[in-house]
């Protein structure tokens, strides 16, 4: 049985009375007092046999006007009755309008929370009156607000999230930070901890029809073992008694157990994909012409006293950075986590973010001074000298991914290097060399590839960009290079129609 619940948020009463009245005060009090006693509990009473005891629909009225005539003398009981029978009239025909500016209707507290959310994410909420509720936390910050309304009431968020649609979904997830992801997520996931062990490889086939791979790469860590388990558990929902195996197991993990297994989850995807066919792929082909500019850079002189993690040389590492900030940010989370982009820059699986970020706070100033100077002199020498200032949009353009936290200068260093990389592909471009980067991305850029290994070279076929017609002129998109951090093969690039 539901919890029903009538609450009237204000009562504004206005008495007119005879002009001779002896004592219009003595009726505003009485009627004011009998209004606070007694009004809400004979109109719940009234209003019970309205909606049955397993409707937890929610319904919200912005304004009920009522003009009634009351026999000022009768009792308090005869006055709430009247008004009660009043009101009742006027309740039933506003709960049949249609206009959302007056009255609004939801299924159930989840329902009436998703809605939230989702408005929310999408920076709709506040301008919505019916969710006067939340406006306590219009001060907080998008992410902070998502994450006290969810877990507030952890049944009900879960509930919630479950009734969002994938894009919804999406852009709820997108819009929260590491922190209260994985607030969110020890919350719903509260009491449980890892009995049970498997093996992820012999699960995998399951798991990835319950996630969109693509969407896990957008996410942070913590994102993406939210999204995980609300994906199992959406799935345990619509299954109801035939759960799989894989299910089961899942619902009974961590958040921490979680939040590995959404790691280790893409490089199983690439690799059942690579297992499924030759041809290895990534959304982000504009890499393939990127990267002859990445080695024409003299990094191995601008790093040579650089620390080195334990899984990577710098070099490495700071070219992957480098190309992580060259996607932008649709395709930099991908960048970050796709097999092949990692193989290419000598990164292994096992630099995780946690390790990205250990090696970068061993970075220190003088060897981003060095660093900059070495690449300042190499572009003047070049006559490139790049005088150009990186403009804001530009700035939000070479963020990189949230999973990778990141010291302001050395983000500073990288950010200026991809800016001027960039910056030197445009100018292979003619007519586009001041054209700004999300422009250069979105037209030149954007566009997937895949990779076939070959005894002798490398076969690289891109999809065609917006403006692949003027790629075809410079002859980028038909060219053959090789990297000097590979081995001796070539890439070899196709266009494909």
């Amino acid at each position: 049985m539901n919890d029903s619940r009538l609450q009237i948020r204000r009562v504004h009463a206005q008495y007119l009375v005879p002009s001779d009245h002896p004592a219009p005060g003595h009726i505003k009090d009485r009627l004011d007092n009998e209004i606070r006693r007694s009004l809400s509990q004979v109109l719940s009473a009234a209003f019970s046999t309205w909606f049955s005891e397993t409707d937890s629909s929610l319904w919200f009225v912005r304004q009920l006007e009522i003009d009634l005539a009351i026999n000022a003398a009768s009792n308090g009981e005869g006055v709430s009755r009247t008004f009660t029978r009043q009101l009742g009239r006027a309740l039933g025909d506003t709960l049949q309008d249609t206009d959302q500016n007056n009255v609004v209707r939801f299924s159930s507290p989840a329902d009436y929370l998703a809605r939230f959310l989702s408005d929310l994410a999408a920076g709709d909420a506040w301008g919505r009156w019916y969710y006067e509720s939340f406006f306590g936390l219009r001060m907080l910050p998008t992410s902070a607000v998502l994450r006290t309304a969810v877990c507030s009431r952890p049944d009900t968020g879960k509930d919630a999230l479950l009734l969002l649609s994938k894009n919804e979904l999406r852009d709820v997830l997108r819009a929260l930070n590491r922190q209260d992801a994985r607030l969110i997520l020890e919350s719903l996931t509260s009491g449980l901890t890892d009995e049970s062990e498997f093996d992820l490889h012999e699960m995998a086939s399951t798991i990835l029809r319950l996630v969109e791979p693509d969407l896990l790469a957008e996410l942070n860590e913590w994102g993406q073992a939210l999204y995980l388990y609300l994906s199992v558990a959406r799935h345990q929902e619509e299954a109801g008694l035939d759960e799989t195996h894989a299910v089961l197991l899942l619902l009974r993990c961590s958040h921490d157990r979680l939040r590995d297994i959404a790691e280790d989850l893409q490089t199983v995807e690439a690799e059942v994909k690579a297992a499924e066919t030759e041809r290895r792929y990534t959304s982000f082909g504009g890499a393939f012409l990127l990267l002859p500019l990445l080695d024409e850079i003299p990094l191995e002189e601008a790093l040579h006293n650089w620390p080195h993690s334990d899984e990577a040389a710098a070099i490495s590492l700071v070219r992957f950075l480098v190309l992580i900030k060259c996607s932008g940010p649709k395709h930099a989370q991908h960048t970050l986590t796709n097999s092949l982009l990692r193989d290419l820059m000598l990164v292994p699986p096992s630099v995780s973010a946690d390790v990205l970020t250990e090696w970068q706070s061993r970075v220190a100033t003088k060897h981003m001074d060095s660093f900059l100077k070495t690449l300042t002199d190499w572009q003047r020498q070049l006559g490139r000298s790049n005088d150009r200032d990186i403009s804001e949009s530009d700035l939000s353009y070479l963020a990189l991914p949230g999973a990778v936290e990141c010291s302001s200068a050395l983000d500073l260093a990288l950010s200026v290097t991809a800016h001027n990389l960039l910056r030197n592909f445009a100018w292979r471009l003619p007519g586009f060399a001041e054209s700004n980067l999300p422009y250069l991305a979105n037209n030149f850029l954007d566009f997937p590839a895949s990779v076939e290994e070959e005894p002798t070279r490398r076969i690289v076929r891109l999809s065609g960009p917006p403006l692949r017609l003027v790629l075809g002129i410079t002859g980028m998109m038909r060219q053959t290079y090789r990297l000097s951090w590979l081995d001796e093969r070539p890439l070899t690039l196709f266009e494909e129609s």
